[in-house]
Protein backbone atom coordinates (compact mmCIF):
# COMPACT_ATOMS: atom_id res chain seq x y z
CA UNK A 1 0.00 0.00 0.00
CA UNK A 2 1.52 3.35 -1.29
CA UNK A 3 2.33 5.86 1.65
CA UNK A 4 -0.34 8.84 1.63
CA UNK A 5 1.08 11.68 -0.02
CA UNK A 6 -0.60 14.39 1.92
CA UNK A 7 -0.86 14.40 5.87
CA UNK A 8 -3.23 16.12 8.03
CA UNK A 9 -2.90 16.88 11.71
CA UNK A 10 -5.11 18.26 14.11
CA UNK A 11 -3.83 20.70 16.80
CA UNK A 12 -3.12 18.91 19.53
CA UNK A 13 -4.76 21.51 22.20
CA UNK A 14 -7.56 22.30 20.28
CA UNK A 15 -8.53 18.56 19.74
CA UNK A 16 -8.14 18.23 23.34
CA UNK A 17 -10.13 20.71 24.37
CA UNK A 18 -13.18 18.81 22.06
CA UNK A 19 -12.57 15.92 23.31
CA UNK A 20 -13.02 17.32 27.16
CA UNK A 21 -16.14 19.26 26.28
CA UNK A 22 -17.42 16.04 24.58
CA UNK A 23 -16.13 13.93 27.76
CA UNK A 24 -18.01 16.46 29.95
CA UNK A 25 -21.79 16.05 28.39
CA UNK A 26 -21.23 12.21 28.96
CA UNK A 27 -21.10 12.46 32.11
CA UNK A 28 -23.94 11.35 34.80
CA UNK A 29 -25.45 14.70 35.26
CA UNK A 30 -26.34 15.46 32.02
CA UNK A 31 -27.49 12.07 31.01
CA UNK A 32 -30.15 12.32 34.34
CA UNK A 33 -30.54 15.82 33.04
CA UNK A 34 -31.83 14.74 29.98
CA UNK A 35 -34.38 12.38 31.22
CA UNK A 36 -35.49 14.59 33.24
CA UNK A 37 -36.46 16.34 30.48
CA UNK A 38 -38.06 13.27 28.36
CA UNK A 39 -40.36 13.03 31.57
CA UNK A 40 -41.43 16.58 31.16
CA UNK A 41 -41.55 16.17 27.35
CA UNK A 42 -43.99 13.31 27.66
CA UNK A 43 -46.43 14.72 29.90
CA UNK A 44 -46.79 17.25 27.84
CA UNK A 45 -47.37 14.54 24.59
CA UNK A 46 -49.81 12.95 26.91
CA UNK A 47 -51.65 16.67 26.82
CA UNK A 48 -51.44 17.09 23.65
CA UNK A 49 -52.88 13.53 22.47
CA UNK A 50 -56.03 13.93 25.05
CA UNK A 51 -56.38 17.90 23.12
CA UNK A 52 -56.15 15.96 19.73
CA UNK A 53 -58.22 12.82 20.91
CA UNK A 54 -54.91 10.80 19.72
CA UNK A 55 -53.10 8.18 20.57
CA UNK A 56 -49.10 8.49 20.50
CA UNK A 57 -49.30 7.36 16.64
CA UNK A 58 -51.82 9.51 15.32
CA UNK A 59 -54.87 7.07 15.59
CA UNK A 60 -57.82 9.32 16.74
CA UNK A 61 -59.57 7.53 19.77
CA UNK A 62 -63.10 6.03 19.47
CA UNK A 63 -65.52 8.92 21.00
CA UNK A 64 -67.12 8.59 23.75
CA UNK A 65 -70.94 7.59 23.73
CA UNK A 66 -72.38 7.72 26.77
CA UNK A 67 -72.22 11.45 26.76
CA UNK A 68 -72.03 14.72 25.09
CA UNK A 69 -68.24 16.72 25.18
CA UNK A 70 -64.83 15.34 24.33
CA UNK A 71 -63.49 12.10 24.81
CA UNK A 72 -61.54 11.38 28.12
CA UNK A 73 -61.95 15.25 29.27
CA UNK A 74 -65.26 15.10 30.88
CA UNK A 75 -63.54 16.27 34.15
CA UNK A 76 -60.01 16.20 33.37
CA UNK A 77 -58.43 14.31 35.89
CA UNK A 78 -57.12 11.79 34.00
CA UNK A 79 -55.26 13.75 31.91
CA UNK A 80 -53.50 16.16 34.64
CA UNK A 81 -52.34 13.09 36.26
CA UNK A 82 -49.86 12.22 35.00
CA UNK A 83 -46.66 12.86 37.06
CA UNK A 84 -42.37 11.51 36.59
CA UNK A 85 -42.62 8.21 37.68
CA UNK A 86 -39.46 7.65 40.26
CA UNK A 87 -36.70 9.51 40.05
CA UNK A 88 -34.97 10.02 36.42
CA UNK A 89 -31.27 8.29 35.72
CA UNK A 90 -28.81 8.72 33.70
CA UNK A 91 -30.21 5.71 32.12
CA UNK A 92 -34.03 5.51 32.29
CA UNK A 93 -37.30 7.86 33.27
CA UNK A 94 -40.38 7.22 33.63
CA UNK A 95 -44.30 8.80 33.81
CA UNK A 96 -47.33 7.59 35.36
CA UNK A 97 -50.78 7.87 36.58
CA UNK A 98 -52.02 7.21 39.95
CA UNK A 99 -55.82 6.77 38.59
CA UNK A 100 -57.10 3.58 39.21
CA UNK A 101 -58.82 3.62 35.38
CA UNK A 102 -56.18 4.95 33.60
CA UNK A 103 -54.99 1.00 32.63
CA UNK A 104 -58.96 0.60 31.06
CA UNK A 105 -58.47 3.61 28.52
CA UNK A 106 -54.77 2.56 27.62
CA UNK A 107 -55.64 -0.93 26.61
CA UNK A 108 -59.21 -1.35 26.55
CA UNK A 109 -61.42 -3.71 28.54
CA UNK A 110 -64.59 -5.23 29.20
CA UNK A 111 -66.22 -4.75 32.32
CA UNK A 112 -68.72 -7.40 33.78
CA UNK A 113 -71.18 -7.01 37.00
CA UNK A 114 -69.57 -8.82 39.51
CA UNK A 115 -71.34 -8.66 42.81
CA UNK A 116 -74.99 -7.82 41.33
CA UNK A 117 -76.89 -9.00 38.24
CA UNK A 118 -76.21 -5.68 36.47
CA UNK A 119 -73.62 -2.86 36.31
CA UNK A 120 -75.84 0.61 37.39
CA UNK A 121 -74.67 3.86 36.57
CA UNK A 122 -75.35 7.36 35.47
CA UNK A 123 -75.20 8.99 32.12
CA UNK A 124 -76.38 12.76 31.32
CA UNK A 125 -80.29 12.92 31.33
CA UNK A 126 -81.95 11.74 28.19
CA UNK A 127 -85.78 12.97 26.83
CA UNK A 128 -88.38 11.24 25.41
CA UNK A 129 -90.27 13.56 22.25
CA UNK A 130 -92.13 10.42 21.17
CA UNK A 131 -94.92 8.44 23.02
CA UNK A 132 -93.40 4.97 23.09
CA UNK A 133 -96.80 3.25 22.11
CA UNK A 134 -98.56 5.39 19.41
CA UNK A 135 -95.54 7.27 18.16
CA UNK A 136 -97.16 10.86 18.56
CA UNK A 137 -95.00 13.92 19.42
CA UNK A 138 -95.14 14.99 22.84
CA UNK A 139 -96.32 18.23 23.65
CA UNK A 140 -93.86 18.12 26.19
CA UNK A 141 -90.65 16.45 26.28
CA UNK A 142 -90.49 13.93 28.93
CA UNK A 143 -87.27 13.47 31.04
CA UNK A 144 -86.08 10.10 31.38
CA UNK A 145 -84.26 8.48 34.30
CA UNK A 146 -80.33 8.81 33.98
CA UNK A 147 -79.44 5.62 35.36
CA UNK A 148 -78.37 2.54 33.12
CA UNK A 149 -78.30 -1.30 34.12
CA UNK A 150 -76.14 -3.71 31.81
CA UNK A 151 -74.50 -6.61 32.18
CA UNK A 152 -71.26 -5.72 30.88
CA UNK A 153 -69.77 -2.73 29.41
CA UNK A 154 -66.80 -2.29 26.84
CA UNK A 155 -64.79 0.23 26.97
CA UNK A 156 -62.43 0.60 23.48
CA UNK A 157 -58.21 1.12 23.68
CA UNK A 158 -57.85 4.75 24.14
CA UNK A 159 -54.26 4.40 24.14
CA UNK A 160 -52.17 7.36 25.35
CA UNK A 161 -48.76 6.38 25.97
CA UNK A 162 -46.67 3.94 23.33
CA UNK A 163 -45.03 1.26 24.53
CA UNK A 164 -42.82 -0.38 22.37
CA UNK A 165 -42.31 1.59 19.72
CA UNK A 166 -42.55 5.14 20.85
CA UNK A 167 -43.73 6.66 17.34
CA UNK A 168 -42.71 9.28 15.02
CA UNK A 169 -43.84 12.52 17.38
CA UNK A 170 -42.64 11.21 20.29
CA UNK A 171 -39.15 10.20 18.65
CA UNK A 172 -39.02 13.54 17.08
CA UNK A 173 -39.73 15.44 19.85
CA UNK A 174 -37.15 13.24 22.45
CA UNK A 175 -34.87 14.17 19.39
CA UNK A 176 -35.14 18.05 19.45
CA UNK A 177 -34.76 17.31 23.61
CA UNK A 178 -31.45 15.55 22.92
CA UNK A 179 -30.05 18.69 19.85
CA UNK A 180 -30.88 21.47 22.65
CA UNK A 181 -29.67 20.14 25.49
CA UNK A 182 -26.33 18.99 23.16
CA UNK A 183 -26.11 22.45 22.04
CA UNK A 184 -26.42 24.53 25.61
CA UNK A 185 -23.96 21.92 26.86
CA UNK A 186 -21.45 21.80 24.38
CA UNK A 187 -22.18 25.84 24.35
CA UNK A 188 -21.65 26.23 28.12
CA UNK A 189 -18.12 23.92 27.86
CA UNK A 190 -16.32 26.40 26.02
CA UNK A 191 -13.37 28.26 27.22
Amino acid sequence: MAEPTFHAFWPSREFADLVQRMERVAKADFKRGINEQFSATAIFLVGTEFERAMDPYGRGWKPTTSRDGRTLRDTGRLQNSFTPYGRATPSTFGIGSGTKYVAVHQYGATIKAKNAPFLRFKVPYATRVFNRRSGARLKRHQVLSNWVQVQQVTIPQRQMVPEDDIGAVWMQAFTADVDAAMTTAMDNTVS
